[in-house]
């Protein structure tokens, strides 16, 4: 059970029908065993070693679909420095 303000949000962004039900057409659900199919593939499957670091949607290599922002290397650096900031430590590699 979701808190009231939970739901209002979900149906503000449309993840949930006005009655407070998942609204599959616009974000379709996947069972536990779909959901983790992919987590899955991206750790065993052999024929994804010679793309280490792609992207995967629903088992299958789909660098295509990545989020312009996810692969920007000057916001890689922002997320980097806020982080190192936040837990006020320092990373070198």
């Amino acid at each position: 059970m979701q808190k009231p303000e939970n739901q209002t949000f979900m149906k503000s962004i449309g993840a949930l029908k006005e009655d407070g039900t998942p609204n599959d057409t616009q974000f379709p659900f996947k069972n536990m065993a779909q959901g983790a199919a992919t987590t899955v593939v991206a750790a065993f499957d052999p024929r994804i070693e010679e793309q280490p670091g792609s992207y995967l949607v629903d088992c299958v290599v789909a660098n295509d679909q990545v989020a312009p922002h996810s692969s920007d290397p000057c916001m890689a650096k922002k997320l980097w420095d806020a982080t190192e900031k936040l837990l006020g430590e320092k990373f070198t590699f």
